[in-house]
């Protein structure tokens, strides 16, 4: 087995591996200009156990600290730093056993930001989509932004993390609030967290060994490949690098579609990726590139991208048939078809896995193929999730090229996909 893959230490002070496959690439991205940076975030009301809010700052700031540091020892990847190696493109993370309170400190005041201004999450979220900084020379990676927001390049956390990070975090503070969970900062074990530093994912399957560092795989793309992009129409009067728009379907609206789902045996991630795919369509201009195009991508998915034919047997000027039946049987098929194509066996996640880790080298050519699915190009991303019982989708794409105006169609685009699917 890779030893360079898992943690080690040599003095028991500094543990060190280096990342690899969806890890690394995900780094990588984030050097041109902060590309897939991931943000979580959550909103709560604090109460004391009075039954007031919490409105003293200090106090909030005193808990939250508390919360912060307790964190770390529960999931010792919030304190991990990164550095970046051009040479040969690779990264390595590093974690530091604290060995006084003074280091805590440290920690904290470079990762632990407290914003005081009364502005809705959408609205903090939107600046935070602006906020840039170093990490390729050993700085942490990872920041807590309150009220309060998790930020680090996506190759540390994905959004079932984050939500464990974020349940984790608001948990700490109601039982600090309540009483029923008190930190005391000084019995905390430093040393001990370090069993729970994780090597990269395909250690954890058991079937990589030494050989992962050979360049057994192959990259490009296939032949005649032509994709389907929105063309390119800057917007000049933007004002953030991202444009967003949070739909939330309501209760009774997501059991619906959940039941949908389930009697045309599917999942709602597939459902949403097939509503996605026609209800971004909505550019009248794109009619000869949506015509000429081989496949239709879809960023940020498990997949590339899927063939053009289905989507082009709807109508070819307004490409919405508007066919409860239509969508359930030919585009969800077609997406269906595209998630099932992806093997999703341990030996085919450490082949992907490796693939990526030589794009990291090759980054240059992969950027220039991938550039047109990242969220400051054209191509809205739709990043959907279930809490609550409602569905939401956060629909993001580049300022640039998307005006709230192309937002809005989006959005129109997508309710009106979504009460044909479910009626």
């Amino acid at each position: 087995m890779n030893t360079a893959y898992a943690f080690s230490t040599t003095d028991g002070k500094m543990y060190t591996r280096k990342l690899h496959g969806f890890e690394a690439l995900c780094n990588s991205y984030a050097l041109h200009d902060f590309l897939l940076a991931y943000t979580g975030s959550v909103e709560v009301q604090l109460k004391e156990q009075n039954g007031s809010l919490v409105s003293e700052t200090q106090f909030l700031k005193k808990i939250l600290r508390r919360a912060w540091i307790l964190l770390r020892h529960q999931v010792p990847s919030v304190a991990l730093r990164t550095k970046y190696h051009p040479e040969d493109a690779s990264w390595t993370v590093l974690y530091d056993v604290p060995s006084s309170l003074d280091d805590i400190d440290a920690w904290v005041h470079q990762t632990l930001f407290l914003r005081e201004s009364e502005k809705g999450s959408l609205d903090h979220d939107i600046e935070l989509g602006d906020m840039k900084w170093a990490f390729t020379n050993g700085e942490y990676s990872f920041r807590l932004i309150a009220s309060m927001r998790i930020a680090c390049p996506h190759g540390l956390v994905d959004g079932r993390m984050s939500m464990i990070l974020l349940d984790q975090l608001v948990g700490s503070l109601n039982n600090q609030l309540s009483g029923t969970g008190p930190i005391d900062l000084c019995a905390i074990s430093w040393g001990d967290e370090t069993a729970r530093l994780a090597p990269t994912g395909a250690i954890l399957t058991g079937l990589m060994c030494e050989e992962i560092d050979q360049d057994d795989v192959s990259l490009g793309v296939q032949e005649g490949f032509v994709p389907f992009l929105p063309p390119f129409v800057e917007n000049k009067k933007r004002t953030s690098d991202v444009t967003t728009r949070l739909v939330v379907f309501n209760s009774v609206q997501t059991t619906v579609f959940r039941d949908r789902c389930r009697r045309y045996q599917t999942t709602v991630t597939v459902a949403m990726d097939a509503a996605a795919a026609i209800g971004g369509d909505h550019y009248a201009s794109t009619i000869e590139v949506f015509n000429n195009a081989s496949h239709w991508f879809m960023p940020l998915s498990c997949k590339d991208q899927i063939g053009m034919e289905t989507l082009r047997s709807t109508d070819s000027l307004s490409f919405n048939p508007c066919n409860q039946e239509f969508f359930w049987n030919a585009v969800e098929k077609e997406m269906s078809a595209a998630h099932s194509s992806v093997k999703k066996d341990l030996n085919a996640y450490v082949r992907r896995e490796r693939e990526k880790q030589v794009m990291c080298r090759t980054l240059v050519l992969v950027h220039q193929i991938l550039i047109r699915i990242r969220s400051l190009m054209p191509t809205m991303t739709n990043i959907c999730w279930q809490y609550d019982g409602k569905l939401n989708c956060y629909l993001q794409a580049a300022s640039r090229w998307n005006s709230p105006v192309e937002m809005d169609a989006m959005e129109e685009a997508l309710r009106k996909w979504f009460e044909i699917v479910i009626e």
